[in-house]
């Protein structure tokens, strides 16, 4: 009699949690439906960058995803997440991006842009170099240091990545060059700009309007140390109007004339 007591119990047990397995899935089925005949009735962009200028606006990436997938509108079910973050992350100014439905009819965008560290410059071409030597077209403006004058890149305009062997390697020095004036207040406030010059680097300082030559990228730390006993020590004896140009590019030599 106690066996079947214990028997019936677990029977009604069994029931009982059949029948709820079954009612949530039911509901479960029922949102489903529900989400897939839903429409995409907007777009949420998010940028999770520190940046303070934008390289692209939230308009600009609203525009590129409706006019490119025609999202508004569409049945959430036929929205190609994976395809609409393969075509954001083939911007040049955007390193990643999260796309996902953050309500049943919102899509957001969680984008990375990147973050230029310099901008080179010359008559025909113009990128933006992130911090591991990526380039990207010129877009919207970012105060970063600029590099004008013949520069030795013809990669085209629209390129975008990392250029390899000689290409690559001046870049890097050039990176590792306005890592260095960035790093140090005194030379960040007083060195204006950057320019080539017969495939040497030039100096224009604020604190004269002397040339500076510099050379090519090595030796930076040495240099600079150079520059600085030119205004300390060189120039108050001898005069801020007696040379035009000072030379740092030979190993242990001020050169001014």
């Amino acid at each position: 009699m106690r066996v079947k007591k214990i028997l019936l119990i677990v029977l009604i047990s069994l029931l009982f949690l059949g029948v709820t397995v079954a009612y949530f899935y039911f509901v479960s089925e029922m949102e489903t439906e529900t989400i897939a005949e839903t429409v995409c009735s907007g777009i949420n962009v998010n940028f999770k960058d520190s940046l303070k200028v934008n390289l692209i606006s939230r308009e600009q990436i609203v525009s590129l995803v409706d006019q490119t997938e025609k999202v508004t509108g569409t049945k959430c079910k036929k929205i190609n997440l994976t395809r609409i973050e393969k075509l954001l992350d083939s911007r040049g100014e955007i390193l990643k991006s999260e796309v996902y439905f953050s309500s049943p009819t919102i899509l957001s965008i969680d984008v990375v842009q990147r973050k230029p560290v310099v901008r080179f410059e010359n008559d025909t071409e113009g990128y933006y170099a992130d911090e591991s030597g990526f380039l990207f077209p010129l877009l919207n403006t970012y105060n970063v240091p600029i590099v004008t004058g013949d520069i030795p890149l013809r990669l085209g305009r629209e390129y975008m990545g990392i250029p390899e062997g000689k290409d690559g390697e001046w870049i890097k020095g050039i990176l590792r060059l306005t890592n260095y004036i960035s790093n140090n207040e005194y030379w960040n406030k007083n060195i204006e700009q950057i320019y080539i010059e017969g495939g040497e680097i030039c100096l224009v300082s604020r604190i004269s309007h002397h040339k500076i030559i510099f050379g090519n990228y090595r030796d930076i730390d040495a240099k600079f140390k150079k520059l600085a006993t030119f205004y300390t020590t060189i120039a108050p004896a001898k005069g801020w109007n007696s040379y035009k140009v000072v030379n740092l590019k030979y190993n242990k030599q001020i050169i001014c004339k």
